[in-house]
Formats: C-alpha cells, sequence, structure tokens
C-alpha cells in the first residue's frame, strides 16, 4: 500500500510486460494499449507525471518551453516499435471505454489472449464485440466463456522485503537525486497549473462555502480533534524519503512482474 500511485499511471509496469522475457522465449508476440494522453498531453494525466515535482523526471520531458505539454520518452518509443498502439479517447460519455474496446477487439480479432485486473464488466453485454447475441438468454454466458479462456492477471511485487529506513539508505548512497538541477522555462516551472471547467469550478465553490460553515458551526475543541486526525493521515500518506516512491529509478526500487495464468493456459 507504501508504493501507490493514485490516479498517476506509471511506464514501468508496462514496460516491464512488453519486455517479459518468458513470453518472448514462448514465442509471443506482446503488444500494449494505452491513452494517447498517457504517453503525450498534459503533465497532470501523463505516464510517470503528475505534479512537475513528483514527475519521473528521467522519463517525461516538456516538448514546448511555456506550454503544458509533454511527453513519455520510453512509452513514446514502445509506440514508434509498434509494441505500444495508442488510442484517443474522444470527450464523450463512453469516450473512456475506447481503450478497453480497442484491447478485446484486437484480441477476438487476433487470437490473442489478454492480460489485465480489469473485469471488463462494463462491456459484458456489448453487441460490437458480440458478447449479447439475439435469442440467448443468458446474455452473460458468451463473455464468460471468453473472458474465462482469454483473460488472466498480474501483479506486482515492489521492493519486496526493503523496508522505508533501507530504501533511505540506498538512495542517500547512490548519488542520484529527485530534485531537477535545470531549469523549466514556463509556468510548468513554477507548478503545474490547470484551466478548471466552469463545473469544476462550482463544485470547489461549493465545498469551500460548506466547509466554511461547517468550521463556524463546529466548537474549537471538535476542530482541534479533527485537526489532529486530519494531521496523522497526512503523516501516513507521506513518503518518508520526502519524495514520491514512484521517482525512484529501477536500481534503487525493485520490481517484479508476475502474470497469472487462468485455468485453460
Amino acid at each position: 500500500a507504501r508504493f501507490k500511485t493514485g490516479q498517476r499511471p506509471l511506464s514501468r509496469g508496462v514496460l516491464m510486460a512488453l519486455h517479459h522475457e518468458p513470453w518472448r522465449a514462448q514465442g509471443f508476440e506482446v503488444k500494449a494499449v494505452m491513452p494517447f494522453s498517457y504517453v503525450e498531453g498534459e503533465l497532470l494525466g501523463l505516464a510517470d507525471g503528475g505534479l512537475f515535482n513528483s514527475r519521473v523526471k528521467e522519463k517525461v520531458v516538456q516538448l514546448k518551453p511555456g506550454e503544458n505539454v509533454w511527453r513519455n520518452i520510453p512509452l513514446w518509443a514502445e509506440h514508434e516499435a509498434g509494441r505500444l498502439v495508442l488510442v484517443k479517447r474522444p470527450s464523450t460519455k463512453e469516450g473512456r471505454s475506447v481503450d478497453d474496446l480497442t484491447i478485446i477487439k484486437t484480441a477476438q480479432e487476433m487470437g490473442a489472449y489478454v492480460c489485465s485486473n480489469d473485469m471488463y464488466r462494463d462491456h459484458r453485454r456489448s453487441k460490437s464485440l458480440g458478447f449479447r447475441m439475439a435469442g440467448v438468454s443468458h446474455e452473460m454466458s458468451h463473455f464468460k466463456s471468453w473472458s474465462a479462456e482469454n483473460k488472466f492477471g498480474f501483479k506486482f511485487h515492489v521492493a519486496t522485503g526493503l523496508s522505508d529506513q533501507t530504501l533511505q539508505a540506498l538512495w542517500m548512497t547512490s548519488g542520484w537525486d529527485p530534485v531537477d538541477d535545470v531549469e523549466v522555462e514556463g509556468e510548468i516551472g513554477k507548478g503545474h497549473t490547470r484551466r478548471e471547467s466552469t463545473k469544476v469550478k462550482q463544485a470547489r465553490k461549493k465545498a469551500e462555502e460548506g466547509e466554511e460553515g461547517r468550521e463556524k458551526r463546529e466548537s474549537r475543541m471538535v476542530k482541534k480533534v479533527r485537526k489532529k486526525k486530519e494531521d496523522k493521515r497526512r503523516a501516513k500518506k507521506q513518503p518518508v524519503l520526502g519524495f514520491d516512491y514512484h521517482a525512484m529509478p529501477p536500481s534503487l526500487l525493485p520490481a517484479v512482474f508476475e502474470p497469472i495464468p487462468n485455468s485453460s493456459m
């Protein structure tokens, strides 16, 4: 749990799967599918990105000075080599499903396995994927059959057996520095800035007003107790090293990729 990265996707896991040696030894052609915005776009949604001072600086570069347009270098290299398929999500309700649909359709067309922990429940009755067939009373039967035979999961083992103190010692003796030694031009260099939509602004204002009203109603003692709990919660979330674990290179934060085969494999 201490190595969770929230909503920030990381390139490291994708690269480990793409170059998993046992799969290559068996002659499998391995491909990955990702949203285009994970590889090129705003820093906040970029793989290995997030906030400016928590990004993986060795993997992420700003394409144009002063503009919030960034690129993940190793993932872009995989895309150019044909191993990474990038899909653009349209700004519609179904936009976030494009990458899932691409994965399933490609697997169906090529007779391939899918390595994913996603259960794809949103697509189990999809007509376009052939999971909902006329005359079949149990619509999910085809999806369950396909999933059981063609999909399997995975897990990562990160810094197994290494305590925070050990990781700190490795970092301090490595010579690696999480802080940038160069200045980045533009507003992004001062800290990530983001334009908010009208809905986001309204939601933020409503939340602030609600918080303000609640604080006026609370007694001083209740506020002290709540603040103490909040400080304790934040302290737990804050990495011991003073920066996000995921920013560390593989030599300092070892990880192992483990596929979990299904019963039909």
